[in-house]
């Protein structure tokens, strides 16, 4: 039979392991969507191979935002930060009209 504290010992280490990485996934902070306001202001879009050169004449063939200087992704990942849009990821893809080469 396995007493109390033999138990304690052999599961708290799980149990903050755990919650370590389950504050680290709710602390990650959530992707712009191209529909949020602050996006729209500045016509971002998730894919800058889909943006609409008509109705944003400043995008050039090769701007991305892993290419912008305001874009931050410190793994090399899929998202990153952007200094305009605070507490939110953009995607390494994506393009808006603040574009810093």
């Amino acid at each position: 039979m396995t007493s109390r504290r033999t138990f304690l010992f052999k599961t708290l280490p799980a149990a903050g392991i755990t919650l370590a990485l389950a504050r680290h996934v709710l602390a990650a902070d959530p992707e712009l969507a191209e529909s949020d306001p602050d996006a729209m202001k500045l016509a971002y879009a998730a894919d800058a191979s889909k943006v609409d050169k008509t109705r944003n004449p400043t995008w050039a063939t090769g701007q991305r935002c892993d290419t912008c200087e305001l874009f931050n992704a410190p793994d090399g990942g899929d998202l990153g930060a952007c200094s305009l849009f605070k507490g939110k990821m953009v995607r390494a893809a994506g393009w808006c009209n603040q574009y810093v080469p």
